[in-house]
C-alpha cells in the first residue's frame, strides 16, 4: 500500500492450521479506552490495558471489540484474542525506511500507541522498528493481496506473536 491507513491487528488464521480460538475476558484498567485491533498488556494489578512501543514482557493479546471506561467506572470487561499461535494482518507503519522479503523471521515492535478512530472504533496501531531482535511480534511474511507489495511504502504484513505472557520464558509481573 502506498497511503499510511493503519488498522490495528486482525487475526487472520492461527500458527496450527486450525481456527482462530474464541477471544476470553478480561478486565480493563480503570479509566482506559480500548479499540478493536488494539495489542494490549497485563498491568501489574491483573487488568488490560493497551501496549506501548518497547514494551516485551507483558503482552497478553489483541482486543477483539472496543470498550471505553473513560467514565472510570472500574471492572469493565473486554474480549481479548490471547492465544499466541494467532497470526494476524497489520499495516507497516511510517518511519520505516525499507520493508522488504529479509524481513521475514525477523521480529518487529509496534509504533507509539495511536488513539483509535471515533467512528468504526477500531485500531490505528501498526508495526514499527523490523529487523531488530526480541520484540513483541516476529514477521511471518507478506500478507498476500492483489495490491500488496514488498516495495509498497507501507505493506501490509502477517505476524505473530514472538513475546507474550503465554510463551516461555515469562516471568511474572
Amino acid at each position: 500500500m502506498d497511503t499510511y491507513a493503519p488498522f490495528g491487528f486482525i487475526p487472520i488464521g492461527h500458527i496450527s492450521g486450525g481456527a482462530i480460538p474464541q477471544p476470553r475476558e478480561y478486565v480493563v484498567t480503570t479509566g482506559q479506552v480500548i479499540y478493536k485491533g488494539d495489542p494490549v498488556v497485563l498491568t501489574n494489578t491483573g487488568t488490560v490495558t493497551v501496549a506501548a512501543a518497547g514494551v516485551t514482557t507483558t503482552h497478553i493479546g489483541v482486543a477483539a471489540e472496543y470498550v471505553t471506561d473513560a467514565a472510570s467506572a472500574a471492572g469493565k470487561k473486554i474480549k481479548i484474542f490471547d492465544d499466541p499461535g494467532i497470526i494476524y494482518k497489520v499495516a507497516v507503519g511510517t518511519g520505516i525506511t525499507a520493508s522488504a522479503q529479509t524481513y521475514v523471521f525477523n521480529t518487529a515492535d509496534i509504533i507509539t500507541y495511536a488513539v483509535g478512530y471515533a467512528t468504526t472504533l477500531t485500531s490505528r496501531m501498526a508495526l514499527s522498528t523490523l529487523g531488530t531482535s526480541s520484540l513483541p511480534w516476529i514477521v511471518l511474511g507478506l500478507y498476500e493481496s492483489p495490491d500488496n507489495h514488498w516495495d509498497d511504502t507501507y505493506p501490509v504484513v502477517v505476524v505473530k506473536y514472538n513475546q507474550h505472557v503465554f510463551l516461555a520464558p515469562y516471568a511474572g509481573l
